[in-house]
């Protein structure tokens, strides 16, 4: 959810959403690499910056949404590689430990926020009742789970002030 509020086009394939135990860990999510074929460990620029950003929001993203929907269920190895990953990218654009360190907690701060803007509770929600249902998302029935959400979201907006749907409203047509 966070990779598509982000503009982080989802893998390719079946299997881009999976609660499917595989090797250590309990499920996975496949994001398009968005620094792929950019040589960071030799020389970044500020929209390499900018994806790296992303990239390490969503990275984050797994975690704070698990605590935020049962902080007691979070284990100290849970989103472990996640967070390496994370750390690891940051390294590459932060002089030392302690600016990472600063780094991290305002990319976390922006992937709680990322799961506090409106509609993306349900979201997440969505997804999750999906998953246990098929068990693994391809990136289209994730993408189109996320859009139905969204769109049941704003008509029950809509409908709880009185209001007709933008799409159903006749066009006006100019008298002149």
């Amino acid at each position: 959810m966070a990779a598509w509020y982000l503009e982080i086009p989802f893998g390719k394939g079946k299997h881009a959403l999976s609660i499917v135990p595989e090797g250590t860990t309990q499920g996975h999510f496949l994001s398009k690499y968005i620094l792929r074929g950019r040589s960071i460990h030799v020389s970044t620029t500020g929209a390499d910056r900018l994806k790296m950003e992303r990239v390490v929001v969503v990275l984050l993203a797994g975690m704070v949404a698990q605590r935020r929907y049962r902080p007691s269920s979070v284990r100290s190895w849970h989103g472990s590689g996640d967070f390496s990953s994370a750390v690891n990218l940051m390294s590459y654009f932060a002089g030392n430990d302690r600016e990472t360190a600063a780094y991290l907690k305002l990319l976390m701060i922006r992937a709680e926020l990322t799961l506090e803007r409106p509609g993306s509770w349900e979201c997440v929600d969505a997804l999750a009742a999906a998953l246990l249902d098929r068990k693994i998302l391809s990136a289209k029935e994730a993408v189109e789970t996320i859009q139905a959400t969204h769109a049941q979201i704003l008509e029950e907006h809509y409908k709880s002030r009185g209001l007709s749907l933008p799409w159903e409203q006749p066009a006006q047509v100019d008298p002149a």
